[in-house]
C-alpha cells in the first residue's frame, strides 16, 4: 500500500514537472513571438507611417527627429530640443500631441500616434524633381519643411542637422534601428 501511494505521488510530481516545463516553453515562445513582431516594423518610413517602429523614452533615431519636429508645436513645445534623442521633454510633447488628437496619452509613438503625426502634416509643394515637401504645424507659416517624401519610392526623409548628420541639404532618411 505504501508503495502504491509513493508511486502515485511520484507520478503526480512527474506530471507537474512536465506541465511546468511545457508552461516555460509556452512563455518562451510568447517572448520570441513578440520579439519577432518588433522586428517586422518599418525601419524606414515608407507610404503610411502606421507600421513604423514604436518609439518611446530612450529611443534614438532619425525617426525621432521627425517626431520632434512635428510635436514641437504641440502645447508650445517648451523645452523640446530637436536632436533625435527621445528624452523626457519629447515624451511630454508626445503626450500633449496625443491629448490634442484624442489619443491615449502614454508618451509612446505607436501605430495610432504615427497615423496622427502623418495626418497632422500640411502639404507644402512638389519641387518638380520628385520630392514632395510637408510642413509641421509649428512651422506652417515659417517657411520650414519638416519632412519630405520621394515620390517614386514613397520613402520619407526628415530634416536633421546637416552638420551633425553630414548631409549637405539637411534631410536624412526617416529610419529607426528597432
Amino acid at each position: 500500500m505504501k508503495r502504491k501511494v509513493m508511486a502515485a505521488i511520484a507520478a503526480a510530481v512527474l506530471s507537474l514537472a512536465i506541465g511546468l516545463a511545457g508552461a516555460g516553453t509556452a512563455a518562451a515562445s510568447t517572448t520570441t513571438s513578440s520579439a519577432a513582431s518588433a522586428d517586422s516594423c518599418n525601419t524606414w518610413a515608407t507610404g503610411s507611417w502606421t507600421g513604423n517602429c514604436e518609439l518611446s523614452l530612450g529611443s534614438e533615431s532619425d525617426m525621432v527627429f521627425a517626431v520632434q519636429w512635428i510635436v514641437s508645436g504641440a502645447c508650445g513645445g517648451s523645452g523640446l530640443t530637436v536632436d533625435g534623442d527621445f528624452g523626457t521633454n519629447t515624451q511630454h510633447a508626445v503626450e500633449c500631441f496625443q491629448n490634442q488628437h484624442g489619443l491615449s496619452a502614454d508618451g509612446v509613438v505607436g501605430p495610432d500616434t504615427w497615423t496622427a503625426l502623418q495626418n497632422s502634416l500640411q502639404f507644402d509643394y512638389s519641387d518638380g524633381t520628385g520630392w514632395d515637401y510637408y510642413k509641421a504645424t509649428l512651422y506652417v507659416n515659417k517657411g520650414f519643411d519638416a519632412v519630405r517624401q520621394w515620390e517614386s519610392s514613397g520613402r520619407w526623409y526628415t530634416s536633421g542637422s546637416s552638420t551633425l548628420i553630414g548631409h549637405p541639404d539637411g534631410y536624412v532618411p526617416m529610419t529607426s534601428t528597432s
